[in-house]
């Protein structure tokens, strides 16, 4: 009998189809390929700008980890100190664990409570992230700089900073401004030097006793997979700017200070040149707290 009434069966297949898909179109809820989730893990990035050794960056991290108040629902809490890499001035992050979300409260709610334990510290820019399921998207707010000159640049990156951190709703404020490290410079009098028989390499090596150590070769011991380089530097206590302002080095004319042929200075230096277009930029980035968009 189907067979019989082929026409009817066909028509009504079309149909049925016809009225899912515009059902959907009415009532369906879409599609989301990585749905928001609740997460497992968020990271505390600490930021600080200056030449900081590695005793001062710790303190400034422990300082953050002290206003995190321990709680049942953290299953661990991991702190990190490092020199910052990659031009950023990151310093240090402080990795949360959560427990088991049925055994907690949410994560907003106990970032939040974060956000609010370390308002007041000064000195550094400390940024909560938490995990995100899919690729990541960056910032809810993205700005790149550009300028014809540096300043201009660094005056745009303070008036953008300062104007976000003077919004309700708006949070997590950094900028990608490269952490300037301390150089050193040796401006060599080549006539000078040419007169007493000294190289390039020579001065180098000088001023390498003093500071990183000269490579003398490298050694296997037993009990790793990976060879150690050797290096020859002065003691500690002759590591300083003092030392290499007194250092000698022995010419073919005897033995004669550094400083005769070499003019030496310091100066801060970036680390990474940020272009995009073939342009120097600076990016400032933001999250925003829905609830408190939705309030204003």
């Amino acid at each position: 009998r189907v067979l019989d009434m082929s026409g009817v069966v066909v028509i009504l297949a079309v149909s049925a189809l016809v009225m899912s898909i515009f059902s959907f179109s009415l009532f369906g809820k879409g599609i989301e390929v990585f749905p928001s989730g609740e997460p497992d893990v968020a990271t505390i990035n600490i930021s600080a700008r200056g030449n900081l050794s590695l005793e001062e960056m710790k303190k400034l991290v422990l300082e953050v980890e002290d206003r995190i108040q321990a709680k049942d629902e953290y299953k661990t809490i991991y702190t990190q100190t490092s020199f910052p890499q990659d031009g950023t001035s990151r310093i240090g992050s402080i990795t949360l664990e959560f427990e088991d979300y049925r055994q907690r409260r949410s994560a907003a709610v106990l970032l939040d409570e974060i956000r609010k334990d370390i308002q007041g510290l000064v000195g550094m820019d400390v940024v909560i992230e938490a995990e995100e399921g899919g690729p990541s998207v960056g910032k809810d707010i993205q700005l790149d700089i550009f300028a014809s000159t540096e300043e201009e640049r660094l005056n745009a990156v303070e008036k953008a900073k300062s104007w976000l951190y003077e919004q309700k709703g708006i949070r997590d404020v950094e900028d990608s401004r490269p952490q300037q490290m301390i150089e050193m410079r040796a401006d060599i009098n080549r006539e000078q030097s040419a007169f007493y028989g000294v190289s390039m390499s020579d001065i180098s090596m000088a001023m390498s006793l003093v500071t990183d150590g000269v490579n003398v070769g490298e050694f296997h011991p037993n009990d790793s997979e990976d060879e150690l380089e050797m290096r020859v530097r002065f003691p500690i206590a002759y590591r300083n700017l003092e030392q290499l302002m007194n250092i000698n080095i022995t010419t073919a004319k005897g033995i004669v200070p550094l400083t005769n042929f070499a003019k030496i200075s310091f100066s801060y230096g970036d680390t990474v040149i940020p272009h995009r277009d073939a342009e120097r930029y600076y990016s400032v980035a933001a999250n925003m707290d829905e609830v408190a968009v939705q309030k204003a």
